[in-house]
């Protein structure tokens, strides 16, 4: 501190009192990260204490300039930015010294007036880790054993194969100067857990490291070790590491009889690599890297580990001694070998970790089969692990399988979480399980109890199924001859822990006067909950595939993605292809339906990638990760340009019940494309390219209207194209042609030709052409009454086939939403944006079939998470999908009326323009409505507050408060008519005004 002093006064700059102050301080979006690449420095402003509660509220202000200073502990000054005179709190170049393992302390001082720092000021850290390869020390991959040559066979995978342990005994030499620190770099592929000196080095941390692309780049973590290097009563320090398979060791499994991952995915032998340093108070370093001859590796107590089948754990084996100097080395125990499996560089890992967070009951709500299966209930749908304890025998085996569902006779219903539709045996793949459950195994180890945990991954699941040692269903257990032993044997506990990565909630104190409204956004958040291990998946069960999600926005919308969507770009622009086009998952799993060529994607998964940049830009301000992903952009873009026929041939807007054609939505999917880029262009100063793209956007509109509007009825059709009619349930005629299951339903259902078929008037046709502005101006309104009809007209459709799932017979009474995963924020936001408000609400809270709600409250089970179809599906479809889940952007940005504005850099401006639904205020006669929620912004917090009240005979009077950090403007339109600018600060407003104003 006094050295930053000193400095502002050799700067000849004044220090003042400010109202504001700078805080939250991030390196490359994360609060003391380790970095081994670029930094990018980051924080928040705030008003500070109110001294005086007489004077005015603080209006207005913004940063008129900053200065930052780096300091380590060698050089109290080793980089000074000086005074910049600038704004901007985000996205902020480092430009100080690098070196391995430093740790860096940054502070910065800004200013409210030119020339005049504040003197108040923050500080933060972040710590280089390994910047350079030398800075390894030479250490190598170690695995157990090497890769078999001829590869393992198929059936061999299947097979008992142990996770590899490693150990290594370490004396640190004498040394007259005291350890100052410690450090270990680890990695290990698939996932890793390490140990010294019997502590578990986790960080709370789980399932490391996160899933690159292997071959591209693989993450390592980085650990501080200090306390135990210090420890004066250990002359002998013990490593230890366990690997389990994850994604780089997986399963041949055939899913829907054609996808393998281990054909698609780059895959080894279980490995890893680590270096041990040691840092002296004389500034001397002491390396310990990997290298065979140092190392031990052996089996352990867990037999299998898979990323879908679960894990077998023989609790016999288990010997905690052997993470203690002195174990006795059992004789299996060889040397480890060096492997060299073509993995790319090592880089830190650049987002929060994966964690443990709520942590469930599993309370038993059956026992069948003469209580030898006992039925456990979480409470609800999510992802994670269950830490079991049992009393028993030794050698006695549990087994587990797991759930979304039960069946009618009180069992788990494992088939919408089967892996990949294996449901039936496979003669190509005759090891593999006829059924693909999820299931963990037991066996009870040698004391009075056993308690575990699985290691290596997470279920998703509400139910389990707990087989002891009696059940019917898993063969004799021989061991098992005494009656009293069997009745000895009882679950004692189960604890469940939903597991998502780390990130900060958004908006965690979201309010609203409709119960229905928390009931849905509670279903957003346990969907997305479950699914962020690391990649945003579609499933967490029956996939686990690392997608790019139409629902993207959603999820910025309840957590901060800023570093998580920073690194799933780059695992994007990893996967591009030759041609330009993006995969539709990264890494590539071996799925291209309806793609753009080769691997690529379907367009309006490819698109992702531009899509991604627009939300890291206008939410988090990261213009870096514009300009380091431009030239992707630009090869995705002059891929669009050749116009593949497969644009309009893709996937379109999936899981539907009304279906829109691909050729309509694949063109608007390029005219997204377009727009980004061109505005990407813009940001980063390329005007040419810029202006290009713009004329191309343009020119698809005028395409898509030629070819697609109808003028005279207002609707979008391809009926001129097709010659034929059609009116709803396209997307279940298409479906009538797939088998119920088994290997052949996913190529089935995403075959092109099913779903080129004629459309007229669609919810997401009509949508779309609202939400993009393709509509032109004179057309606008009859393209509306077209969408309201269709929504209010919805009770006409038909069912879902027999076999796909249950449902009425036809939509029940009211507005429903029909469209796809695409066509919910393109329905909703086009609604809201056309003065129907009350439509989008009353689709949302809808409790009759097909709706969001009817998820909630029907006759077969109420949903905790969402969908993956809008019907009930007990043999098919997951019930744990965020894709649906675009109603959040509706919740936050339209009722409670928080969002970026278009042009916005990091939330720099927002909109505040919130629309209560009239019908809203109408189902809670005699009482207001009312919403409100802070959204905590890249910038600081953004609350807003409003109620709405009856004020007889015919008005309403509405009263809101918000606030808006330093250095935000705010465009505030208010249901009255009320429109202003607003500086940063805190303001109240209260309208009297008809209530025929509200939508």
């Amino acid at each position: 501190m006094l050295s930053a002093v000193f400095a502002v006064g050799a700067l000849g700059l004044a220090q003042v009192d400010c109202v504001i102050e700078p805080y939250d301080l991030k390196a490359n979006l994360l609060r003391e990260p380790v970095v081994d690449g670029a930094v990018r420095l980051s924080w928040k402003l705030r008003y500070g204490v109110q001294v005086d509660p007489t004077k005015p509220v603080r209006q207005n202000k913004v940063q008129a300039g900053y200065r930052i200073t780096a300091a380590t502990s060698a050089n109290p000054l080793m980089w000074d930015t000086g005074y910049v005179a600038s704004g901007e709190t985000l996205d902020i170049a480092y430009a100080g010294p690098v070196a391995a393992s430093e740790r860096v302390v940054w502070t910065v001082s800004v200013a409210e007036q030119a020339g005049s720092l504040c003197a108040g000021s923050a500080s933060s850290s972040f710590e280089f880790g390994l910047v350079q390869p030398s800075d390894w020390a030479g250490a190598a991959w170690l695995a157990r054993e090497p890769a078999p040559d001829p590869p393992a066979s198929n059936c061999s995978l299947f097979a008992d194969n142990p996770a590899p342990r490693f150990r290594r005994e370490i004396e640190l030499p004498a040394s007259t100067s005291p350890v100052a620190s410690g450090r270990l770099y680890i990695s290990g592929l698939g996932y890793f857990r390490a140990w010294l000196d019997g502590a578990e080095l986790g960080n709370g941390s789980i399932i490391d490291p996160p899933w690159t692309l292997y071959s591209a780049r693989v993450n390592y973590k980085t650990v501080d070790v200090t306390a135990a290097l210090q420890a004066a009563d250990v002359p002998t320090h013990v490593l230890c590491v366990e690997l389990g398979n994850g994604w780089w060791n997986p399963l041949p499994l055939e899913m829907w009889g054609h996808v393998n991952l281990r054909d698609a995915l780059p895959t080894g032998v279980p490995m890893f690599v680590a270096v041990l340093k040691v840092f002296y108070a004389d500034g001397t370093v002491k390396a310990f890297p990997t290298a065979p001859g140092d190392w031990l590796a052996g089996g352990s107590p867990t037999l299998r580990n898979s990323i879908y089948l679960g894990e077998v754990f023989d609790a016999r084996l288990e010997d905690p001694a052997w993470l203690l100097p002195g174990w006795a080395l059992p004789a299996a125990w060889k040397p480890p070998v060096t492997v060299s499996q073509g993995v790319g560089p090592l880089e830190a890992i650049p987002q929060e970790p994966v964690k443990e967070h709520e942590a469930l009951e599993a309370v038993q709500i059956a026992a069948l089969f003469s209580g030898s299966v006992l039925i456990l209930d979480t409470s609800k749908n999510h992802a994670g692990q269950c830490a079991y304890a049992f009393a028993g025998s030794p050698g006695d085996v549990i087994n587990f399988r797991y759930g979304e569902l039960l069946l009618p006779n009180g069992s788990v219903n494992c088939n919408t979480s089967t892996v990949g539709q294996v449901k039936e045996p496979n003669p190509a793949m005759p090891c593999q399980p006829e059924f693909a459950w999820q299931r963990d195994q037991l066996i009870l180890g040698n004391g009075s109890t056993t308690t575990w945990k699985p290691s290596y991954g997470w279920r998703g699941f509400r139910y389990i199924e707990v087989h002891l040692p009696t059940s019917p269903f898993y063969g004799a257990q021989p061991h098992r001859a005494s009656s009293a032993l069997v009745n000895a044997t009882k679950l004692l506990s189960a604890t469940c822990y939903t597991m998502r990565t780390n990130f900060d909630e958004i908006m965690p104190d979201f309010k609203c006067s409709d119960p229905r409204v928390l009931v849905l956004h509670r279903a957003n958040k346990n969907s997305w909950q479950g699914n962020l291990m690391s990649v945003e998946s579609d499933c967490p069960h029956r996939e686990k595939f690392p997608y790019a999600p139409s629902e993207a926005e959603a999820g910025i919308n309840l957590f901060d993605f800023s570093a998580f969507y920073r690194k799933r770009l780059v695992d994007f622009n990893d996967a591009q292809q030759p041609n330009g086009g993006f995969t539709e998952t990264s890494p590539y799993v071996g799925i291209e339906d309806g793609g753009l060529g080769g691997k690529a994607g379907s367009i309006g998964w490819a698109t992702f990638q531009p899509y991604m940049q627009m939300l890291l830009y206008k939410y988090y301000g990261v213009k870096s990760a514009l300009a380091l992903s431009y030239n992707h952009t630009l090869a995705y873009a002059a891929l669009l340009d050749t116009n593949p026929p497969t644009i309009e041939n893709g996937l379109g807007d999936w899981m539907p019940i009304e279906d829109t054609g691909t050729d309509l939505t694949g063109l608007a999917f390029q005219l997204i494309a377009y727009r980004i880029v061109a505005n990407i262009s813009s940001v980063l100063g390329d005007a040419p390219t810029a202006a290009g793209y713009a004329a191309k956007a343009a020119a698809l509109v005028d395409k898509i209207n030629g070819q697609f509007l109808d003028a005279a009825s207002g609707s979008y059709t391809n009926l001129n194209k097709t010659g034929a009619a059609a009116r709803g349930g396209a997307y279940y005629q298409s479906l009538a042609g797939c088998p119920l299951e088994g290997r052949d339903l996913r190529r089935c259902l995403r075959s092109p030709q099913l779903e080129a078929v004629p459309f007229n008037g669609t919810q997401a046709g009509q949508a779309l052409a609202l939400f993009l502005h393709v509509a032109p101006p004179a057309e606008r309104e009859k393209v509306l009454a077209v969408l309201v009809g269709n929504i209010n007209a919805a009770s006409n459709i038909t069912g879902p086939p027999p076999g796909y799932g249950q449902g009425p017979p036809r939509g029940g009474p009211g507005p429903h939403m029909l469209c796809g995963m695409f066509g919910v924020q393109w329905v909703l936001q086009a609604l809201a944006d056309n003065g129907q408000m009350s439509l989008a609400y009353e689709v949302n809270v809808q409790d009759s079939y097909p709706s969001f709600f009817w998820m909630t409250r029907n006759p077969y089970v109420n949903a905790t998470t969402l969908w993956e179809s809008w019907y009930y599906s007990d043999n098919v479809f997951s019930h744990n999908h965020p894709m649906f889940g675009t109603n959040e952007v509706w919740f936050k940005q339209n009722l409670l009326g928080i969002s970026p504005a278009p042009d916005a850099n990091g939330f720099d401006k927002l909109l505040i323009v919130p629309r209560p639904p009239l019908a809203m205020l109408a189902a809670a006669p005699g009482r207001n409505a009312s919403a409100s929620g802070t959204f905590q912004t890249a910038r600081g917090p953004v609350r807003v507050a409003w109620t709405v009240a009856p004020s007889p005979p015919a008005d309403v009077v509405f009263s809101i408060e918000f606030s808006t950090p330093p250095n935000t403007q705010a465009s505030v339109h208010l249901p009255g008519g009320t429109s202003f600018t607003a500086g940063s600060g805190s303001y109240t407003f209260v309208e009297t005004f008809p209530q025929s104003l509200l939508s």
